[in-house]
């Protein structure tokens, strides 16, 4: 038993019905509203591994982080403003205010920019991260040209 859930094992239907009754009464009342921003399946995770949650704050045009990994996936969801994502083995794709997305561990995320000219970009990451690696390990610029990330291009304030 933990203190998150105090019915460990336990099946939907073996949840005392006084738990079960309440959570029904209150978003029949309408006391509470869920909506699913984002469902995937997200890969195994390996016993001993973290979760972090972090807020993503990016000035006015900011190119973000140069190429990275991460030692596992990413979920995301973009508060305010505009962000460029762009991972390996995947188009460039834009994410507004009020957009869920995740990203895979195992490939380089090439960025995560901020397309706002004029105002911060935020949003909120939820990272699991491996047992024992660091969450972030940079990729160097001639491992990108020796994978043959093309579509990357070292700025100067990113060498």
């Amino acid at each position: 038993m933990n203190e998150w859930f105090p019915f460990p094992d336990a099946k939907w239907t073996q949840i005392p019905s006084r738990t079960r009754a309440s959570v029904g009464v209150m978003l029949a009342a309408g006391k509470t509203k869920v909506t699913d921003l984002l469902r995937v399946i997200p890969p195994p995770i390996p016993e001993g591994a973290r979760a972090v949650t972090q807020l993503v704050e990016l000035p006015p045009a900011d190119e973000g982080l140069r190429p990275h990994r991460r030692s596992g996936p990413v979920f995301g969801y973009v508060l305010e403003g505009r962000i460029l994502f762009e991972v390996e083995g995947e188009a460039p794709r834009e994410i507004s205010a009020g957009q869920a997305f995740w990203g895979r561990g195992d490939v380089v995320h090439y960025q995560v920019a901020n397309l706002e000219s004029a105002v911060w970009s935020r949003f909120l990451a939820v990272c699991l991260c491996a047992p024992g690696v660091d969450m972030i390990t940079m990729v160097e610029s001639d491992e990108v040209v020796a994978r043959e990330l093309t579509n990357w291009t070292f700025t100067s304030s990113q060498v």
